[in-house]
């Protein structure tokens, strides 16, 4: 059975539609020719119909990097980089609006992604894995007594 390609971050918060000219069967084989060092290592390929799909915004963050690069990070699994977009003249405004994207490296797709939908940790009422700890939040200031 042919089944389109989805990436996504480790804790599925987001998600990323290939086009389906790219199959699960024999996607490791696709990576080889589309295989990219900038911005970061990775794999470049067109988007899908389904486009990026973020579950919770305010979990990520993103970074407008040298040539025209947005490279966007999630906070909740703290991975690091999930992908990136060249920004255009045609997108300066909604990076959105592009059809090719670079996937990194630690981004997960297929069996893994159904995987972590089975786990204990995922959480079918917010379509994400929901961590238990907080070795991934963000160092807020310390406090100030006098305040």
């Amino acid at each position: 059975m042919l089944s389109h390609v989805v990436y996504g971050c480790q804790c599925l918060n987001i998600k990323i539609h290939l086009s389906t000219k790219y199959s699960l069967n024999d996607h490791i084989n696709e990576r080889k020719k589309t295989v990219v060092q900038e911005p970061e290592p990775g794999w470049e390929f067109e988007l899908g119909m389904g486009g990026i799909i973020i579950e919770y915004r305010s979990l990520i963050q993103t970074f407008y990097g040298h040539a025209g690069w947005v490279t966007v990070k999630c906070l909740n699994c703290g991975m690091g980089s999930v992908y990136s977009i060249k920004r255009t003249e045609n997108n300066m405004e909604n990076i959105q609006d592009t059809d090719r994207i670079v996937i990194h490296n630690n981004s997960i797709f297929g069996s893994e992604m159904d995987s972590i939908r089975k786990s204990a940790g995922y959480s079918k009422t917010f379509n994400i894995v929901l961590l238990q700890d907080s070795k991934n939040t963000i160092p807020l200031p310390e406090s100030t007594d006098g305040l």
